[in-house]
């Protein structure tokens, strides 16, 4: 699988689950189900292992929840999601801080309070160099209610950064709903 097939199936596995979260309210409760669900779609559809130099007999799959990266903050911070970059590691790479090819981040709200971790979230993501980034927040209340100051954020331009309620979808560049 080369690199732009594993974008268009990270792709695939997001317009899935954002159907299923709209049509099956239900059957998320927290972000943890949100988060399970995506990964397992990732993995179904990205069939791609890489192999750690130091044990050829282990491989490992390039979809990967809560990993570690470094950064200037603190230590480390963890990421919702990664795809990790699909070329294998050296011989003594450290396998916690292997190139992320793809940042997903997730954010679940249940009611109208304005939630600024999501805005963390994506500072978080676009402290990554050289990787895609992706952050979706998922809403049980009407979008409108609570995001309209959204659209002033210079950082939402030209990026993957959705926000999904029940019914519809809305890019984060100037709130337009692309469903």
């Amino acid at each position: 699988m080369n690199r732009k097939q594993i974008l268009e199936a990270t792709r695939k596995s997001i317009n899935e689950l954002v159907l299923d979260f709209q049509n099956n309210k239900f059957d998320y409760l927290s972000e943890s189900d949100i988060k399970i669900k995506l990964v397992h779609l990732l993995k179904e559809k990205i069939d791609v292992y890489i192999h750690n130099a130091d044990s050829e007999k282990s491989p490992i799959h390039i979809v990967k929840s809560e990993y570690p990266y470094p950064n200037t903050v603190s230590a480390y911070q963890k990421l919702d999601i990664a795809i990790l970059h699909p070329q294998s590691p050296t011989p003594g790479s450290n396998l916690w801080q292997l190139p992320i090819f793809i940042a997903i981040e997730l954010k679940y709200s249940i009611d109208k309070r304005k939630d600024k971790s999501f805005l963390n979230d994506i500072q978080k993501i676009n402290s990554i160099k050289d990787c895609s980034r992706v952050a979706l927040h998922f809403s049980r209340f009407p979008i409108k209610d609570s995001f309209d100051v959204l659209n002033t954020i210079e950082v939402f331009k030209k990026n993957n950064y959705f926000v999904i309620d029940d019914d519809k979808v809305y890019r984060l560049t100037n709130i337009e709903v692309i469903k």
